[in-house]
């Protein structure tokens, strides 16, 4: 058992694996039906009007205007892709979010982490909040307790 799981580790194309694994684990959680997630909308299905609508909002609003890569990755895959908005965003996003789990393995180990530590480090990336649960709508205590009462 010992001697599979040091050749799995030093398997080349493992980390890479592994990323894909965990950005299609993410992607699955935002997609279960009984979450209400940006990219379903507590549905089964991708809801690609509020996902245009966000893409707009971020062409809108000032602090992402000035940093336009993710939109215009989007808008460049959807007219080269010819696919709707939604499935645009998903596949930019999580691309987006698979590459930085290899980088951060890369990175390790031009810092001289060991193979291991390099794999922990991409596995707490992934596993940190803000990446775990990305498009889900953000929580605000005034916002619920102003749908409960009279406001």
């Amino acid at each position: 058992m010992v001697q599979l799981s040091r050749s799995l580790l030093l398997w080349r194309p493992f980390p890479y694996v592994l990323a894909l694994i965990c950005t299609l684990f993410i992607l699955g959680i935002h997609m279960l039906p009984n979450m209400d997630s940006m990219l379903n909308e507590n549905n089964t299905r991708i809801s690609h009007v509020f996902l245009q609508s966000q893409i707009d909002y971020h062409k809108e609003i000032a602090p992402f205007a000035r940093r336009p890569l993710t939109t215009l990755l989007i808008e460049t895959t959807q007219s080269i892709l010819k696919v709707k908005a939604g499935y645009a965003f998903i596949f930019v996003n999580f691309l987006l979010f698979g590459l930085s789990g290899v980088l951060i393995y890369r990175l390790s180990l031009i810092l001289k982490a060991t193979k291991k530590k390099g794999l922990i480090n991409m596995m707490v990336f992934f596993t940190s909040f803000s990446i775990l649960f990305a498009f889900f709508h953000p929580y605000s205590p005034m916002t619920n307790l102003c749908s409960t009462a009279s406001c």
